[in-house]
């Protein structure tokens, strides 16, 4: 990337009122995975005012960015990225009106579901334990315990890429499939969204977060660092079945592991680059292919060198 678009982005986030600029920051810092070379600009914005002002300067001069939440479903490269990385993490507030809770896009899932608790509003409590922000949630539609963040959806607030404008849409505009969106093909991009929950017993909504929560830390990898569930759910199936099946629990590359705890996850069980992790990708994919004919789809976003 030449110096002079960076000079250029640089001059007009003078008028930004608060934004903390990291050069040649290391990604593996803003991952759950823990890996990742440095980008040559990270961008955090303080406000949504300021994130669009970003994003319009970005498109202005055609540099090459990516925008993140938490880093908690995506494999950074081991090169870095060329470009500017923008971080949502400070646009975190959540409010309610009714039955509606209103959350801008970097705020976790966490917080909204412990919000929507002392509210003693009902529907979050099982997403409580995914690791993600809003934002993140909404582009692959998240989901656990048989809940998905789209059933809670009821419109969400954009900046549509092609024709640079901010749009309110629903969820019938967002076309949500399982783990994708509209917004995970980058038509758009989040900037907060409207949940429609129901009255529920405030204990009682404790009580399942508790239950879900304790359910993840029987069975998943949750003192390794992870990307989360590694592949989607193949029809009819459990990737981690197909694995384990496979005889992959424990298979390692490096120090990418296929944790002994859940077959569905790859831990990172010590220095594990994303070299590591993309070959074990892919000798899974090979092996549970030649045991069970099924082709497995990765679930995170693994984002190549630019």
């Amino acid at each position: 990337m030449e110096h002079s678009c960076y000079a250029e982005l640089f001059g007009a986030l003078k008028s930004c009122q608060n934004c903390e600029i990291l050069l040649n920051e290391n990604l593996q810092n803003h991952s759950t995975f823990h890996i990742g070379g440095p980008a040559d600009v990270l961008l955090l914005p303080a406000s949504i005012a300021d994130f669009l002002q970003i994003l319009q300067t970005v498109f202005a001069l055609n540099i090459p960015y990516k925008i993140i939440g938490n880093g908690s479903n995506i494999l950074f490269h081991d090169a870095g990225f060329r470009g500017v990385m923008i971080k949502t993490t400070a646009f975190t507030r959540v409010s309610a009106s009714g039955h509606v809770i209103q959350a801008e896009c970097g705020a976790s899932l966490a917080k909204c579901a412990r919000y929507a608790k002392e509210m003693s509003l009902t529907g979050f409590e099982r997403l409580f334990g995914i690791p993600g922000t809003v934002g993140g949630a909404l582009a692959m539609n998240a989901g656990a315990f048989g809940t998905e963040i789209a059933d809670l959806l009821y419109s969400a607030t954009v900046f549509d890429v092609k024709t640079q404008e901010v749009k309110k849409l629903s969820r019938e505009e967002l076309d949500f499939g399982y783990r994708s969106s509209a917004i995970s093909d980058r038509d758009y991009i989040l900037l907060c969204a409207e949940f429609a929950l129901e009255p529920g017993d405030s204990s009682a909504i404790l009580d399942e977060m508790n239950i879900c929560a304790e359910k993840r830390r029987r069975s998943q990898p949750c003192n390794f660092p992870s990307a989360g569930s590694i592949f989607k759910r193949p029809p009819n199936d459990y990737a981690g079945r197909l694995i384990e099946a496979a005889g992959l629990k424990g298979m390692r590359i490096g120090d990418a592991e296929v944790s002994e705890k859940h077959a569905g996850f790859i831990v990172n069980c010590g220095h594990a680059s994303a070299k590591d992790v993309c070959e074990l990708i892919a000798l899974v994919q090979e092996r549970v292919r030649e045991t069970s004919d099924v082709l497995l789809a990765c679930e995170i976003e693994i984002l190549a060198e630019r």
